[in-house]
């Protein structure tokens, strides 16, 4: 694939380097923004047709998406009941980044975009601040 191919693979580092800069120079809500745009680009199978089925699938969408990348983590989704879900990620994206995918295939999957979702972290423990994984509280 071309460089300019939307989809071309580019080091995962690289990748990393520019959300950090990005962060850094212009803010989290601008990250958070960026990875709302994930879901838009992302294909999915046609069954899947709800964001809770979007959630089940999210891990294997996000390995088949980093070919090659090894330790790379990923989003652990466990389901609380029909509106709510815990969400581990301990993939090497930014807590806003990730917030904002989550909010992202919410949007995509039940068209009220992003106001519909609730994200609370579910502990003290956070990527901003230095730990391995973010885990969330999902309300829908």
């Amino acid at each position: 694939m071309s460089a300019s191919s939307p989809r071309s693979c580019y080091p995962l580092a690289d990748v990393l380097r520019c959300l950090e800069v990005i962060q850094e120079r212009v803010g989290r809500v601008t990250v958070r923004a960026m990875g709302q745009q994930v879901p838009r680009h992302t294909a999915f199978p046609p069954h899947i047709t709800s964001f809770a089925m979007a959630l089940f699938l999210m891990n294997t969408a996000y390995l088949g998406n980093h070919q090659g990348a090894e330790d790379i983590g990923g989003y652990h989704h466990e389901l609380v009941d029909g509106q709510s879900s815990r969400m581990r990620c301990d993939n090497p994206y930014p807590c806003d980044f990730n917030q904002g995918v989550l909010e992202g295939l919410h949007a995509r999957f039940t068209g009220r975009g992003m106001l519909g979702l609730r994200i609370e972290h579910e502990s003290e423990d956070c990527r901003a601040r230095g730990a391995t994984a973010c885990t969330y509280r999902l309300k829908w």
